[in-house]
């Protein structure tokens, strides 16, 4: 240890010097850069090789990265983003942004957030680096109102559960307030909880203000004057039992009595996403002396929405259906600026994503979104689960327990569980020991004076987390009799020790290798206690555990206020939280070391908004556990998973320099289908896409009424036909063994109605290009060019250089939309057609199995033309559709149509994929664009 210490101090040293020449921060790239340097010149003294060095001290660049960090600003975990403009408006706006930066006087709301992070939270500088690359990156996209007539953004910012949105948008407000936006607006969720803690968060980091008190608080204290943003919203002031005393929240009543705004300053709400709420806020605007009733908006002032949770009632509604209330009042109140832009922030865009970017005024990101990446100790499903952000399979960590194990419900499950008559369960009686542990192994780290919590969420049903909550009150006071009585030991004792010697020493070491291979340094978690030393601090922390609340909307629900619990006791809070649906969505558990997790969803961004558990456990890492069935835990996994997903795709479009609008997204189905990305309610447009077209058949029978697609797709097809040579079968123009690759690049050629059976050309290509590669499989097709046996000159018309006459069959129009027809319902083919392209062995063989038959179909044909697909193409008589659809003269079709149909072999060794995609994706990576 010594000599690691020796080198490193010498590196370091010498990094130094190096440092020096750098006036302003660097990049992560330019430190190693440097860091390489540093080591090749200490290497070189010493007669080492670089191999052998870093053999000998494998973690000195990481240790060196690190210090580089502190000492010069490294600019580590950037997000990236997808953004409307191309690089040269970024390179004008960022250059702009650089100039206005100069005149530091202008940033006041900036800089005296900056100065409220590091002195009253502590944040490294570097850690305010990034903040501010990132919150640029986002501004960028926000028009400077003061130059701008008119504007629209919509905006969205996706990271990590627990992993530091609020710091980024409380940033983001105050640059915004900077550049003169107006009215700013944040929705904070649907339950009176997220409302209030979002309403202290704004009055402590952008406000600067205590509503109840009218005192200056946080960044308050940094400005030079007060802030000028004045707060039109307060928290909610409760008294000691829970009534509520005053409703901060914007409301008919509150409304009522707020002075009429003029425009002369920049004022600040925090609302719920509730209609009444809402619909108050849009009458008050639409009131104001500054909305111009001939126009019907409010040209002069900007707005801002911030909406958290964006995924979250904002977008709700119906595939087929109008959007939600929430929905219809966020796009009223947009609705009423001239001047206006939103910016959505959560960890599960899911919703978002499958929102139709085709709807106008809907809340698509259509301007940019943002990937936050989370700084190297945060603690996320990735970390849980052994991906890293790169995708590679690492070593996971060893933090969640499998409560089956521990259980045995007879076939039934925790939620049959009977609380009130058999009190907790054994399993929660085991997470509920590990928290009491862990608090006590954080007293002897030194942490007793931080908050410590346990979550558990078993169901969503309120009246269970009273049976709960009374169940856990009954156990800890049989474990409080049990530490403080005196006289022999008892169970609850042993059952500590078995988990300290069973489970903590082990996993603790086994997160110092963990954390030592991630971080780049020795990490220790110090357990070098002795067990009596645990057994007195159990007791210390049983008098501190402040008990249980039960955190829900019911009247008797618990307040939960970390901070105001600390103020008012002069010691920090220690609680086992109980709830379901509004302990997942955005309430900050402080200290979440021990998590019971019993609920069951079936959809991504519910499961990944439950886990609170994710998120910064600096000093205590190595103790946080989850506990969950095994069912849950793979949800856990498979959700992981999707999220690696979307965070994949988003990289490679970012490589590729494409916008939102091209953000095509989809989720590979998991669990059987069980698992879905969100709500259907929620998903607006999504396609279900399978990947297998083993013993595929459709047809391309619809077709628009405009002679130019027709006069295309003839065109290709005649290129087509001439390119296969003299034809197998000259009688009905049939060829075999023609490259699949061939007919790939045909059906992509031509223009495919959207209302055709068959319309998923570039999804067939990526199909039959697999089967070929992995199992030489569906390498040729038969072509068959339908030439009728009619009257000579009847319907005749030339496609390449054969004469065909077009086939008379029965148009309709397609319902409610008259410039499209489909023929025979969207079929094509007639069952005696099916055998074309057959060799004569072949048809012999269908008619020795299927003698006589008037009855042929794809299924009985499909195994006679063995691993051969087929293609049958038809020309369709215009005068025919012209009479059956009863066309004007001036709208009769002089062309002929074509269709076709195909059919696949069934491919036994194919592994179908089902998706659901967005529909930007489902557009250009399933349909392509020949869809017309």
């Amino acid at each position: 240890m010594k000599t690691i210490n020796t080198e490193l101090s010498r590196l370091k040293t010498l990094l130094t010097l190096y440092l020096k020449e750098y006036e302003d921060s660097i990049t992560e790239e330019e430190a190693l850069q440097i860091i390489n340097d540093v080591i090749t010149s200490h290497c070189t003294i010493k007669k080492l090789s670089i191999d052998e060095y870093l053999k000998e001290f494998p973690f000195m660049v990481k240790q060196l990265m690190e210090y580089a960090l502190d000492i010069k600003f490294v600019t580590t975990n950037e997000g990236i983003i997808l953004t409307n403009d191309n690089k040269e408006t970024i390179e004008e706006k960022t250059k702009r942004l650089e100039e206005m930066k100069l005149n530091t006087s202008f940033w006041n709301q900036w800089n005296a957030y900056c100065r409220h992070m590091i002195e009253n939270y502590h944040v490294k500088e570097n850690v305010i680096k990034n903040l501010d690359n990132d919150t640029d990156k986002i501004l960028l996209n926000l028009p400077i109102p003061s130059e701008e007539v008119e504007f629209t953004i919509r905006g969205l910012v996706c990271g990590f559960v627990q992993s530091g949105k609020t710091r980024n948008y409380a940033a983001l407000i105050n640059k915004a307030l900077d550049l003169g936006y107006d009215i700013i607006i944040i929705l904070a969720g649907i339950p009176v909880i997220l409302r209030n803690q979002a309403q202290k968060r704004m009055e402590f980091d952008v406000i600067g203000i205590d509503t109840l008190t009218g005192r200056r608080i946080g960044i308050g204290e940094k400005l030079e004057n007060a802030s000028l943003v004045e707060p039109l919203t307060k928290r909610d002031k409760k008294e000691p039992h829970g009534t509520k005393d005053l409703n901060g929240d914007v409301g008919r009543e509150r409304m009522r009595h707020l002075p009429p705004y003029n425009g002369n300053k920049q004022i600040i709400f925090v609302v719920k996403k509730n209609v009444e709420g809402l619909t108050a806020l849009y009458t008050w605007l639409k009131g104001l002396p500054i909305f111009k009733s001939g126009v019907n908006k409010i040209i002069d002032q900007s707005l801002l929405i911030v909406d958290d949770e964006a995924d979250h009632c904002s977008n709700t509604g119906e595939k087929t259906e109008k959007p939600s209330a929430i929905n219809r009042e966020i796009r009223k109140i947009l609705g009423l600026f001239r001047k206006n832009a939103l910016v959505g922030y959560t960890a599960t865009p899911f919703a978002n994503i499958f929102l139709d970017p085709t709807e106008g005024d809907d809340l698509f990101p259509k301007d940019f979104i943002f990937l936050m990446q989370p700084p190297i100790n945060y603690i996320g499903p990735f970390e849980f689960h052994g991906i890293d952000y790169n995708g590679s399979v690492i070593k996971r960590m060893p933090l969640m327990r499998k409560t089956d194990e521990l259980d045995s419900f007879n076939g039934k499950t925790i939620h049959d569980w009977n609380y009130p008559e058999y009190g907790i369960n054994p399993s929660l009686k085991v997470a509920i020991n590990t928290f009491l542990l862990s608090g006590a192994i954080r007293r002897l780290r030194g942490y007793g004076h931080q908050h410590c919590s346990m979550l558990i969420h078993i169901s969503t049903s309120m009246s269970s987390h009273t049976d709960v909550k009374l169940a856990v009150e009954k156990y800890l006071d049989e474990v409080k009799n049990s530490v403080f009585s005196k006289g022999k030991e008892n169970d609850f004792w042993e059952e500590i020790e078995k988990l300290w010697l069973e489970d903590f020493i082990g996993t603790s070491k086994e997160m110092e290798e963990i954390d030592s291979n991630k971080f780049g340094t020795t990490v220790v978690y110090d357990m070098d206690f002795h067990f009596n030393e645990i057994k007195l601090e159990i007791a210390e922390f049983l008098k501190e555990l402040e008990g249980v609340y039960k955190i829900n909307s019911d009247k008797d629900a618990d307040f939960l206020d970390y901070h105001g619990f600390e103020k008012e006791n002069g010691r920090p809070l220690k609680v086992i939280c109980v709830g379901g649906a509004t302990l997942s969505r955005g309430v900050t558990i402080e200290g979440l070391t021990s998590s019971y997790y019993g609920r069951n969803s079936l959809q991504v961004d519910t499961v990944l908004q439950c886990g609170r558990f994710y998120g910064y456990r600096d000093g205590y890492r190595d103790l946080v556990r989850v506990y969950a069935n095994k069912e849950i835990q793979l949800i856990l996994r498979m959700s992981a998973q999707v999220v690696f997903q979307l965070i994949t795709q988003f990289k490679q479009m970012e490589k590729k320099g494409e916008t939102p609008k091209d953000f095509g997204f989809y989720i590979e189905d998991m669990l059987q289908g069980y698992l879905k990305p969100t709500s259907k309610k929620k998903m607006r447009r999504y396609e279900a896409v399978e990947s297998s077209f083993s013993g595929f058949a459709s047809d391309m029978a619809s077709f628009k009424l405009d002679d130019k697609v027709s006069e295309h797709n003839q065109n290709v097809t005649a290129n087509f036909i001439s390119s296969l040579g003299t034809p197998y079968n000259e009688n009905e123009i049939s060829w075999r063994n023609v490259e699949s690759s061939k007919v790939i690049d045909y059906l992509l050629q031509m223009k495919i109605s959207k209302y055709s059976r068959f319309r998923e050309a570039l999804l067939l290509r990526d199909y039959i290009e697999e089967v070929n590669r992995k199992f030489n499989h569906l390498k040729y097709f038969d072509v068959v060019l339908v030439k009728t046996k009619r009257t000579k000159g009847e319907n005749d018309l030339q496609i390449g250089p054969y004469n065909v006459s077009a086939v008379k069959r029965s148009a309709s129009f397609v319902e409610d939309d008259s410039n499209y027809a489909v023929i025979n319902g969207g079929r094509t083919i007639s069952g005696t057609h099916l055998k074309l392209g057959l060799t004569e062995e072949q048809r012999n063989r269908y008619d020795e199995i299927y003698p006589n038959d008037n009855s042929i179909t794809e299924k009985k044909v499909r195994p006679i033309r063995g691993e051969h697909g087929s293609i049958i193409i038809y020309t369709f008589c215009p005068d025919h559709i012209n009479n059956t659809l009863k066309l004007k003269s001036e709208d009769k079709l002089k062309i002929a149509p074509i269709g076709f149909h195909i059919m696949l072999p069934e491919c036994d060794k194919y592994e179908n994929r089902k998706t659901m995609a967005n529909l930007v994706y489902y557009l250009k990576n399933v349909l392509g664009g020949n869809v017309v």
